[in-house]
């Protein structure tokens, strides 16, 4: 009995000793903390939390702004001359004069005002509105918005910002995200927790400093993240498009979807931060998109169907386009349904299937299934519907107020169209919003900034000085500008291959500029993927009677001909074209092609032999030359 006495008292002693120790060391450690945290503010060390992308790094940095002086010697901060490809010269008072409200906007495109430019922009009719709603406060808007920026370069132009004292930051980003190449391998992988407690050790400098340590003993002159090395992104957007034909450098990658998702979050937060931390406030804008006139970049099947289910969904797909272009909308539905079953993740079925709901008047299933064409595309340039939540999210831990565009849209839509699909009414493209939805931000902003306290009476108790600043702007705007701004972007949607959109943006800018070659191309390239061949053809000769060496126009023009049947007219476009470029080799194709449906066998080898000659390394010609050439030689023999 005494023994087991003296056990107990042991093990009592023992628990008590290592409790002391225990607590001993929590305590030496949070002293360490305590006191190191101290020393090293004292010293300006700032936490890498702040500085610090985990996920992305960046070859070089180029400031946005730059100091400047102006005439009188007075020094101002402009946007810096490397920088306007992407940017609107802005500039504003280096030393922010008592009393001035200094706000920001930051975001890609959209927040630039593509595709015009600040004038238009909300952060342009903000400027006018405060203006003109509360003349007693100096306001500055400054439009930081960067065209295809994402929310991994916003967070970096905020750092920069910072120094300018901000009053406000407005952010709307969110389409950019999947643009850029760049891979997430080892950082994602990481436990979630772990990576939750790096993240949350980054905040302070004793963490911070002891990885400077490490990283300058392992380093090679580069940033290292918390796994391994970071993806070196350069100074400027380095979109994947640029690097291909349209959107095919995209795959379906899941994967890379999710990391590409969780880093967006983590931006947010970030910026979330960086304003908590410098004491400035922040506004984040959901980002809407053009859902009903739209249709995905890229779609591709499921690539568990086998070779045989792929021939079937196809034939299943091209009977229901087919149905709708005969307006049969219960057929097409019918159909449509048939290939889902089949294969649920391509892009272009929903679409299809969110016009077939929307011609019955089903605007509920429309909406969904309009929705989820934007969460298939393959090539996702429009913010896909986590994004929303995500900053709902964000903002509801920060306490960030949101204006929700996307919300105050449809109900704008709701209102006049009964339904809250939104499309060309409000968009000129995917994303980009037409000069009225910027005008609505603005004031939706505006409300806002009522409920923030930042002003006192809503604007819209006053329409007399709305409608007077709306009016003022307005007549101030260049309409030719405009034109060319909607020809630019028919260009672009007609280079992705996405020529109905590129037909609708081409109209619009032909109801400005009038007569032009290329958008009357733009129209025939849209006319011909519709299966509209007389009015193609109608449009390629429109576009040739401007410009009559327009070599594409010429080729265009023969392949619709052909396609009608009328191979003698088509000749002679091809041999247009080939007299304005001997080395064009489709043309020589095309006429080849031309000459055997016209029982030219013998002419239609002496251009295929010169196209081949062009591109040598062809097989598909070579093997179009060797069957034409077999076929010759067999009739030949079978007339000797």
């Amino acid at each position: 009995m005494a023994l087991e006495k003296y056990k107990c008292l042991k093990i009592g002693r023992t628990k008590l000793v290592l409790f002391s120790l225990l607590t001993t060391g929590l305590l030496t450690t949070s002293l360490f903390f305590i006191v190191g945290e101290l020393f090293l503010f004292l010293f300006g060390v700032e936490p890498i939390y702040y500085k610090f992308d985990p996920y992305v790094g960046f070859a070089s940095n180029s400031p946005l702004f730059v100091e400047k002086q102006i005439a009188g010697g007075q020094k101002v901060v402009a946007t810096a001359e490397n920088k306007i490809r992407y940017f609107n010269d802005q500039r504003f008072a280096k030393e922010k004069a008592s009393g001035t409200f200094r706000i920001f906007c930051m975001g890609g495109s959209t927040t630039y005002g593509r595709p015009f430019d600040d004038q238009t922009s909300f952060c342009g009719w903000l400027r006018a509105y405060l203006t003109a709603f509360y003349p007693s406060r100096l306001w500055e808007v400054i439009n930081a918005g960067g065209i295809s920026y994402a929310s991994y370069r916003v967070v970096r132009l905020m750092e920069e910002i910072t120094q300018y004292s901000p009053d406000l930051f407005i952010v709307y980003s969110g389409h950019n995200e999947f643009l850029e190449a760049r891979t997430y391998a080892g950082i994602m992988s990481q436990v979630p927790w772990l990576a939750e407690l790096d993240n949350l050790l980054n905040r302070t400098r004793v963490y911070t400093s002891l990885k400077n340590v490490i990283n300058y003993s392992n380093s090679t002159g580069s940033e290292v993240n918390r796994i391994g090395r970071r993806p070196q992104l350069s100074s400027e957007v380095d979109a994947l498009l640029d690097h291909s034909i349209g959107p095919d450098a995209y795959h379906r990658d899941a994967e890379w979807r999710a990391d590409i998702l969780a880093h967006y979050r983590f931006n947010l937060k970030r910026m979330a931060e960086i304003a908590e931390l410098t004491g400035t406030q922040l506004v984040f804008v959901t980002p809407a998109s053009n859902l009903k006139n739209n249709s995905p970049f890229k779609s591709e099947q499921d690539t568990g169907l086998t070779g045989q289910q792929r021939r079937e969904w196809s034939a299943i797909f091209r009977q229901a386009k087919r149905a709708k272009r005969d307006g049969s909308w219960f057929e097409a539905l019918n159909y449509l349904r048939q290939a889902e079953a089949m294969d649920p993740t391509n892009a272009d079925l929903h679409y299809h299937l969110g016009q077939t709901f929307y011609s019955l008047g089903d605007f509920d299933n429309a909406k969904k299934a309009f929705q989820r064409a934007v969460d298939e595309d393959v090539c996702p340039l429009r913010a896909v519907s986590s994004m929303p939540s995500m900053i709902n999210e964000v903002a509801a831990q920060y306490e960030v107020p949101v204006v929700d565009f996307i919300g105050v849209l449809e109900n704008d839509s709701y209102r006049q169209f009964g339904h809250k699909i939104l499309g060309e009414a409000y968009f000129y493209d995917h994303v980009h919003p037409v000069i009225k939805a910027h005008r609505i931000l603005a004031i939706a902003l505006m409300k806002k900034f009522v409920e923030m306290r930042l002003v006192e009476i809503s604007p819209l108790r006053n329409q007399g000085v709305l409608e007077e600043t709306t009016h003022a702007i307005m007549r101030k705007l260049d309409r030719n500008a405009q034109g060319r701004g909607l020809k630019n972007l028919a260009k672009v949607f007609s280079w992705a291959g996405k020529a109905e959109d590129a037909s609708r943006l081409a109209k619009r800018s032909f109801s400005i500029l009038g007569p032009d070659a290329e958008l009357y191309f733009i129209l025939g390239l849209g006319a011909y993927t519709s299966g509209n061949l007389e009015l193609a053809i109608t449009h390629y000769k429109q576009a040739i009677s401007l410009e009559p060496d327009y070599v594409k126009a010429l080729n265009n023009l023969g392949i619709s001909l052909a396609g009608a049947g009328r191979f003698d007219q088509a000749v002679v476009a091809y041999q247009a074209v080939i007299h304005l470029q001997p080395e064009h080799a489709d043309a020589h194709v095309n006429l080849g092609n031309a000459l055997e449906r016209m029982n030219k066998p013998l002419e239609a080898i002496e251009h295929y032999r010169l196209a081949l000659g062009i591109n040598p390394n062809d097989l598909k010609l070579q093997t179009l030359l060797f069957n034409i050439e077999s076929r010759s030689i067999n009739q030949m023999k079978a007339g000797y």
